[in-house]
């Protein structure tokens, strides 16, 4: 993998990575049943999902070509794909998102749950959107940063201010310039509320998939969605969400 096409946070993200869970394993008599070995440990011993595990393959691979070792990740990497159907990508229901959105009114975490539940946007896009970012007149955000530098694919996309966006962010103070005013995590929060609503216990992450999940079930095209949510392909879109809509809702946002 070439560090050089990756942003810093996935940088560090697979320099994690490697050094917990593949550094050790690494040695010179590797081939493709020990691929397949780690990837049915990682998956069952370990409980890691399938991307991660995915990601991993790659790495060890990677590694081996120190040891002059041409392995190839690509044939234990579909076997490992096909557990992502035995786990689909967790999205709260319309009614529990919108549960959690009147319970977090007037907290520090609304604005970014509104943000990542009406725009698909990501954690980091969240706190590096800026006032001068907004396009009132069009009714758009334009998402071309993440709070630590560029957006996952290095280009800028525009997303359509719901109306409970619009209103909400018309009437937020601006203490900085950015929308977000303070960088926290908002996972312990959300899943404490998560917790008091009886509902399921969700990342931040996943009010992305809520989105996405969502919108295809109230009948929004999946090119449309890969174009909000930044995918740079639209079989990544299909390959994520495409199973888990399973029944159609009008969801009233994402019109344009």
């Amino acid at each position: 993998m070439d560090n050089s096409l990756l942003r810093p946070s996935s940088e560090r993200t697979y320099a994690s990575l490697y050094n917990k869970w593949v550094k050790m394993f690494v040695h010179k008599q590797m081939d493709q049943a020990y691929l397949q070995k780690m990837a049915h440990w990682w998956l069952y011993n370990c409980g890691l999902a399938p991307r991660t595990v995915k990601i991993l393959l790659r790495l060890l691979s990677n590694a081996g070509k120190e040891y002059g070792l041409l392995l190839d990740p690509k044939a234990v990497t579909r076997m490992v794909m096909k557990k992502v159907d035995d786990n689909p990508v967790k999205a709260l229901s319309l009614d529990n998102a919108n549960k959690l959105l009147f319970e977090l009114a007037g907290s520090k975490l609304f604005v970014p749950v509104l943000l990542a539940f009406h725009g698909g946007l990501r954690r980091g896009e969240v706190f590096g959107l800026k006032w001068e970012d907004m396009d009132w007149t069009h009714k758009s955000m334009l998402i071309k940063r993440s709070y630590n530098g560029p957006t996952k694919n290095g280009k800028a996309r525009w997303v359509y201010m719901s109306p409970e966006v619009e209103k909400t962010l018309k009437h937020t103070t601006r203490r900085s310039q950015n929308v977000v005013n303070d960088i926290f995590d908002p996972n312990p929060m959300l899943k404490d509320v998560c917790k008091k609503l009886h509902i399921p216990i969700i990342s931040f992450h996943a009010l992305r998939h809520t989105f996405a999940t969502l919108a295809l079930e109230g009948g929004v095209s999946p090119k449309q969605v890969q174009l909000v949510l930044g995918h740079s392909a639209l079989s990544t879109t299909l390959n994520i969400y495409w199973s888990a809509t399973q029944e159609k809702m009008d969801l009233g946002f994402l019109t344009k």
